[in-house]
């Protein structure tokens, strides 16, 4: 069976994810896999570095972010307290040649300079832009869809859909997960439904934080660096399961 790794966050997603670049790279390779995609949350600070290292390992780089939309435009300052806590609401998005990757660079860029309020965000208005080249996909349980489905319901995903195919057309892809969160299950049944309403196609990803079962304690520890918490701490922020590994096709 042949499979990419669309969603991977690696080192570069500060204090969030725990795949070292090289690792990611070599373990790619082992599993003969012919591509991965890098996905860091809000930045691309690892893309040069992930692009020599996949070249070196036979692997197909494929450049790409996980972006921080804000709730409105990327100009206002405000957030509601778990956008500040969790990060705002996100879509993954991948480049398919150099003008794709240029632009992820200038969203990129924009949600630093312009957009920037506890993290890097972009909004509909300049991914309306700068979207040319670009492939989207709707993200892990903070995507985009994920969230208005869980918070708001079928009908305000269902319209989010649309608004996003307005904008990329046939580079739209619902993304579905088992990361062993109990959400999932009842958000994928609605990726599947929404796919035949909406005539867009799925994919599978895994949302990867790190690249062995074996590394999930690593992943947690920075997770309560970043948050100031401890192992202890019942209340700190966790992914939810064991799943969020470099798994195989």
């Amino acid at each position: 069976m042949s499979f990419v790794h669309l969603h991977v966050h690696s080192e570069y997603s500060l204090l969030e994810a725990a795949c070292r670049i090289k690792t990611l790279a070599k373990k790619t390779g082992e599993l003969g896999m012919p591509a991965v995609a890098l996905t860091d949350n809000g930045n691309m600070f690892a893309a040069i570095e992930f692009y020599s290292a996949c070249k070196d390992n036979n692997v197909k780089p494929i450049l790409g972010m996980d972006a921080y939309l804000a709730p409105g435009s990327r100009l206002e300052k405000k957030q509601d307290r778990d956008s500040v806590q969790q990060g705002p609401r996100r879509l993954v998005l991948l480049a398919q040649n150099l003008n794709g990757y240029q632009n992820l660079c200038k969203l990129s860029t924009i949600g630093y300079q312009e957009g920037f309020y506890w993290k890097p965000r972009i909004d509909y208005e300049v991914i309306t832009k700068h979207n040319q080249d670009l492939i989207c996909l709707t993200g892990g349980l903070r995507g985009e869809i994920a969230e208005a489905f869980l918070k708001e319901g079928p009908d305000v995903a269902l319209e989010k859909i649309r608004n996003l195919k307005n904008i990329f057309n046939d580079r739209l892809y619902l993304e579905m997960n088992r990361t062993g969160l109990p959400a999932w299950k009842k958000l994928n049944e609605f990726i599947l439904e929404a796919s035949k309403i909406l005539s867009v196609p799925v994919v599978a990803t895994n949302d990867v934080h790190y690249v062995t079962p074996d590394d999930q304690i690593a992943q947690e520890v920075l997770i309560c660096i970043g948050t100031n918490k401890t192992l202890q701490d019942e209340s700190r922020f966790r992914l939810g399961t064991s799943e969020f590994y470099f798994k195989t096709a």
